[in-house]
């Protein structure tokens, strides 16, 4: 995870100050009481509600929410039967052992001196602390008001806060939170998150925690939030109790995450609430599973409630982010110090619902390094290292199967010794003997990338690949640029003798909370798309090769986005609320988790421009599209399914949805990515498609040279490859041993050019599976001279991928404008665009020069500039303008114009040529790295295309 900011983190309490507050905290208490006979309890485990039920008021002391305070006062209401004096009791659970009062310890909370009946009592554990006021009332409540709510992180106790209930003679009764909101009802289920199994009733509980003098008629309605519609109406009776409630089991079918409303008879809304139907996970081996979720902590130990809602979620690996039970600065908080009591538990808990852990070796202690902050041991201390890792392998051998080395260390590493890679590649190579001594069967995870390209190639070049098993990928891409972003860092890892390694992209996530309309507006999220996005993404993550799995990043809301002081891009990143609430992207993770959990992946396509898909072994295809119109009703055999084939076709949540022969299915896209299962010639056609695309799908060639890219289509298929006209380009197909190639060649004397290959391979029925026979067109993209630095230049892939967009005007790839081919780059008016192509490449004190085809349409009032942005490791060096709508002048404080500045013209014209020179001395030594700009701005209207962008330096 990358974009939260790094310096707020704190490593965890060490073990002899966690004694210290326990010591300190039953010195303060009265001795603990014996359980009462009767002993009733809430529907919800008493933190959960409280986070529930706050969500929206909580303040974030700190990030992440390990510590929260409550501003102002919360109203609950108890019911305590006798006639004795009152006082607070609280029910403090062990984590390993969820909700069991039997093996958890009751404490009085302490009183201050009362009057009139009313009495204040006072809770002060590291964990919770709270005021609560009691007020008796006629006919036997008690009003209680929660005031100075603090809520404390996981690791200040080995307790939680279960129960919180009023006593009377010797009699428990519990709190019963008032809702939020000015709302008098409840929606309440005693399940944790309100999720229950598909083959399970939703069985619903109104309650009205105030008391109810009379009885009265409620209206519910049910809406299904993945289908935005009401999926059933009916009323109930609510008679007056202690406190007052109703059961409701709501007869809805489908599995997703469902709105439950209440109103009077007069309309007047009362109360509102959600829960959750999931689809059954597959059972499979734990070790064979691909899914896995990062995980935070907070104020409850991960493995008492997030383990079994995740279980639930057919979720088997676990990779638990970033600061407690796994990191070194908890493990061992002094030299002479080990705490290895939670990880036990974890682990323990964790083979309960058959989950493994993917333990992440970080985070060295302040003893050893001199720093509270997330930094690496020094060089020279790289002996401690090997001796922690090595008496944490031994002690969990056999109980922890992979080990990954550092979490972003091209990110989270000190600046001294993070771009060399060097300081890095030592840490990995002792971790990775140390590790492999103590345990020879554990998986060693190396690189853990979060995106820095340089620095992989660096690391790559420094001779990183004996030293570990699995390469770990780190990407927040959206789906369209999900599996380019994966193919770029394939290839440098396939160049950097990494490339027989299997993948796992243990961290990929999108953001998500329809509780807050301006943050969903200000980052365009909702948990529709966030549910969407995890389906295309996990099924993209494991098409990577074999041997891949996928964490979703993460489980549990880091933030709450209701306020504006915390947002970020991340702060709703999480598929559960605080409070452990789902989120339409839970049930879709379950749903996943059954249609793909440890199937293997025949791989990627796309069958139609705009669709994509990815095929698993059962037959089971993922298929998406990327923009909907005019793809809500797609037949299936236009997909590629052939006419008589039976299919099956399920939405995101792996709900049924149609089915039948191929012939007679339609595809509805706008209901996000499918399920089809059944074809065989999907599949196939994935397969065949993967052999029929070139291994290196970008060339450059120097005048007069040639280069030969393999294909590996064979069984029967022939190859047939063409070049454009007059681009000076050759290219031939020849059949060898085990499948194809294209040689490729460039006349003497070429000028610079670029031009695209035409690679056309047809298999007959029966090859890869084929149930008919199948033409596929694939492209190499062919530069002669020096190398385009600009990344799918002339936007060939489908897509603008490879430009990360910022400002929020409308920008996107058009398939059908284009110099040469179709496809280009779109902006429409009014403007407010940036987009930025990062890891240009440019050497230090060589020119480099631009060329770029530019077509407008009615274009007014707007400012458009090309311009490269150069840094060193820890600064902006400046911005150099290439082209402009007013190059004859400064475009921005402190930029420089390029010699040469190129003309973006105004109003309507043809397809022209930008070109510009940046000079040698403007791209200093200390260059570390370069990106290019295309800035659009100042609203106006219009249309601008951009095509066929080409940035080069001439080759030394």
């Amino acid at each position: 995870m990358t974009s939260l900011p790094r310096t707020t983190f704190r490593t965890c309490r060490c073990a002899a100050w966690l004694v210290i507050a326990i010591l300190a905290a039953e010195t303060a208490w009265p001795k603990p009481s014996e359980p009462p006979a009767d002993t009733p309890a809430a529907l919800q485990p008493f933190t959960l509600d409280l986070l529930d039920v706050g969500r929206g008021r909580w303040r974030f002391i700190d990030a992440f929410g390990q510590n929260l305070e409550m501003p102002g006062a919360l109203t609950a209401w108890a019911y305590p039967a006798g006639s004795g004096p009152l006082t607070v009791s609280a029910l403090y659970c062990d984590p390993e052992k969820p909700e069991d009062a039997g093996s958890g310890e009751w404490r009085r909370a302490r009183q201050a001196p009362s009057t009139g009946g009313v009495t204040v009592h006072r809770i002060d554990e590291p964990w919770f602390k709270a005021s609560i006021r009691l007020e008796p009332q006629p006919g036997g409540a008690v009003r209680c008001t929660l005031s100075d709510v603090r809520l404390g992180p996981a690791t200040a106790g080995d307790r939680y806060v279960s129960r919180l209930g009023v006593r009377r003679d010797g009699r428990d009764a519990p709190l019963w939170l008032a809702a939020p909101g000015g709302a008098t009802i409840r929606v309440m289920t005693d399940r944790v998150g309100g999720v229950f199994g598909e083959a399970e009733g939703m069985r619903v509980r109104l309650v009205s925690p105030a008391p109810l003098a009379e009885a009265q008629r409620l209206y519910v309605e049910v809406r299904d939030m993945a289908l935005n519609r009401i999926a059933w109406k009916g009323a109930v009776r609510l008679r007056p109790g202690s406190p007052a409630m109703a059961t409701l089991v709501i007869p809805a079918t489908r599995c997703g995450v469902f709105e439950v409303l209440v109103s009077d008879p007069t309309g007047l809304k009362m109360g509102r609430g959600r829960v959750c139907r999931v689809a059954t996970p597959r059972a499979v081996k734990p070790e064979a599973s691909t899914i896995g979720i990062n995980l935070f902590q907070q104020q409850v130990w991960w493995y008492a409630h997030q383990a079994p809602l995740l279980a639930k979620a057919g979720v088997h690996w676990i990779r638990p982010w970033l600061a407690w039970e796994n990191t070194w600065s908890f493990q061992q908080p002094t030299a002479d110090v080990w705490e290895m009591r939670p990880l036990d538990a974890s682990l323990r808990r964790m083979d309960r619902f058959g989950m493994r852990y993917q333990s992440i070796l970080f985070g060295a202690p302040s003893w050893l390094t001199g720093s509270r902050d997330w930094t690496a041991p020094p060089p020279e201390k790289l002996a401690q290292w090997e001796a922690y890792v090595t008496r944490l392998v031994t002690r969990f051998r056999g109980r922890i199967p992979a080990y990954e080395m550092w979490n972003e260390p091209d990110l989270m590493w000190q600046e001294a010794t993070r771009h060399s890679g060097e300081h890095y590649l030592s840490l990995l190579r002792t971790g990775y003997r140390a590790a492999k001594k103590a345990d020879p069967k554990c998986l060693v995870l190396g690189l853990s990338h979060a995106g820095y390209e340089e620095w992989l190639e660096r690391v790559g070049k420094l001779g990183a690949a004996p030293y570990f098993d699995i390469a770990t990928l780190h990407t927040y891409a959206e789906p369209d640029a999900f599996l380019e972003q994966a193919e770029r860092r394939k290839a440098i890892l396939r160049r950097r003798g990494m490339g027989a390694k299997p993948i796992w992209f243990n961290e990929f996530g999108t953001t998500a909370n329809d509780f807050s309309p301006d943050y969903s507006k200000e980052y365009r999220c909702s948990e529709r798309r966030q549910a969407e996005v995890l389906v295309a993404n996990y099924a993209q993550a494991l098409s990577v090769g074999k041997g891949a799995k996928a964490f979703w990043f993460c489980s549990l809301d880091p933030r709450d986005p209701a306020h504006k002081d915390q947002w970020t891009v991340d702060a709703g990143i999480g598929v559960l609320y605080l409070g452990l609430l789902p989120k339409l992207a839970y049930a879709a993770l379950a749903g996943m988790a059954q249609q793909l959990d440890a199937r293997p992946c025949v791989g990627a396509a796309e069958p139609l421009p705009g669709v994509r898909m990815v095929a698993f072994d059962g037959p089971v295809c993922v298929v998406w599209a990327e923009a909907r119109s005019g793809l809500t009703r797609l037949p299936a055999v236009r997909l590629g399914c052939t006419p008589g084939e039976r299919i099956v076709v399920r939405d995101l949540l792996a709900n049924r949805i149609a089915a039948g022969p191929a012939d007679g299915v339609a595809l509805d896209f706008a209901q996000g990515p499918l399920y089809i299962t059944g074809s065989r010639q999907l599949g196939a056609a994935v397969r065949a498609g993967t052999a029929a695309t070139p291994l290196e799908p970008t060339v450059t060639l120097a005048p007069g040279q040639a280069r030969t890219v393999r294909l590996t289509a064979g069984r029967g298929a022939t190859v047939a490859a063409a070049t454009p006209a007059g681009s000076g380009i050759t290219a031939r197909a020849r059949a060898i041993a085990g499948g194809w190639t294209v040689e490729l060649r460039a006349a003497p004397g070429t000028p610079r050019a670029s031009a695209r290959v035409r690679v056309e391979t047809r298999f007959p029925r029966g090859a890869y599976g084929l149930l008919q026979p199948l033409a596929v067109t694939r492209w190499i993209a062919v530069t002669v001279g020096a190398p385009n630095l600009v990344r799918d230049g002339g936007f060939d892939r489908g897509s603008v991928a490879e430009w990360t967009p910022e400002r929020t005007s409308a920008s996107a790839h058009d398939r059908a404008e284009g110099k040469q081919d179709a496809g280009s780059l779109r902006l429409d008016g009014p403007f407010d665009r940036r987009l930025v192509h990062w890891n240009l490449g440019l050497k230090p004190g060589r020119e480099a020069h631009l060329s770029c085809w530019v077509k407008t349409r009615n274009l007014a009032g707007a400012a458009v500039t090309l311009s490269v942005a150069l840094f060193s490791e820890k600064e902006w060096i400046g911005s150099h303008c290439l082209a402009s709508t007013t190059p004859d002048r400064d475009v921005a404080p402190n930029w420089r114009v390029a010699r040469g500045c190129a003309h973006v013209p105004m109003g309507t014209n043809e397809w022209t040529l930008l070109t510009s020179t940046l000079p040698a001395d403007a791209i200093t030594q200390d260059l570390r790295k370069a990106a290019l700009f295309i800035d659009v701005s100042g609203g106006g209207s219009g249309t601008i295309w951009f095509d066929d962008v080409d940035l080069w330096q001439e080759e030394q």
